[in-house]
């Protein structure tokens, strides 16, 4: 994508997300009293939506028109981003062990997921159309459920392929093009007003059963 057509919106809504990533992890990692109830809610916002936000932009930019050959040398730079930040992550923190290479940690992860999920939709994409792949991506979400560990960022990867396979149905049809901006604030409003009045009115914050996986359940939003 050249500067002439470079779309604008989405560059403005992953810098808001990065934002909202900084400031969730702000709240989930601060100390002295700053897990108030405010801001608990906040943090309860944020993470109902900046993940699966962040994936939904990531398929939108997953080309399956191109070539394999294409599509494989982007699928080995991502693993070799991620083999590159795996060592640099384990000689910083000085410790290996089998169970830190199965299981990637802070945002190598999302890396992992993106391999998957590149691989998944480009070859699904061959063989069915995108609505029968989307419905088959909330099928895996669901039955990820069932999976006892998050090995290898596997469940994660199940958890989110629905929004990467959104994205992709979204660059297909245009919606970014589409929408003017306007319309893309008053619409990104009316969610962040959606989810602040469930997450004031609920009894339970923790979504991240849904949202992460297993490995994450245990952790509550709100602070108790």
């Amino acid at each position: 994508m050249t500067s002439s057509n470079r779309n604008t919106k989405l560059d403005t809504i992953k810098t808001i997300l990065i934002f909202f990533v900084i400031l969730g992890h702000i709240i989930q990692n601060g100390k002295d009293g700053i897990e108030n109830d405010i801001n608990m809610t906040v943090k309860t916002c944020i993470f109902s939506f900046h993940m699966p936000l962040f994936v939904l932009i990531s398929g939108y930019f997953c080309n399956t028109s191109c070539s394999i050959a294409k599509m494989g040398k982007k699928v080995i730079e991502l693993f070799a981003t991620f083999i590159v930040f795996q060592a640099i992550r384990i000689g910083i923190s000085g410790h290996i062990s089998v169970s830190s290479l199965l299981h990637p940690q802070y945002t190598l992860w999302y890396l992992l997921c993106i391999i998957y999920w590149r691989i998944i939709y480009y070859f699904a994409s061959k063989i069915m159309p995108e609505n029968l792949i989307f419905i088959c991506s909330i099928a895996i979400c669901l039955c990820s459920g069932f999976i006892g560990t998050n090995l290898l960022s596997f469940q994660r990867a199940c958890v989110f392929f629905p929004f990467f396979v959104l994205g992709g149905i979204f660059r297909t049809y245009c919606i970014f093009e589409k929408i003017d901006n306007t319309k893309l604030v008053f619409s990104l409003i009316g969610i962040a007003i959606s989810i602040t009045i469930y997450t004031v009115i609920s009894e339970s914050y923790n979504i991240t059963l849904f949202l992460y996986s297993k490995e994450t359940a245990h952790i509550p939003l709100k602070k108790t």
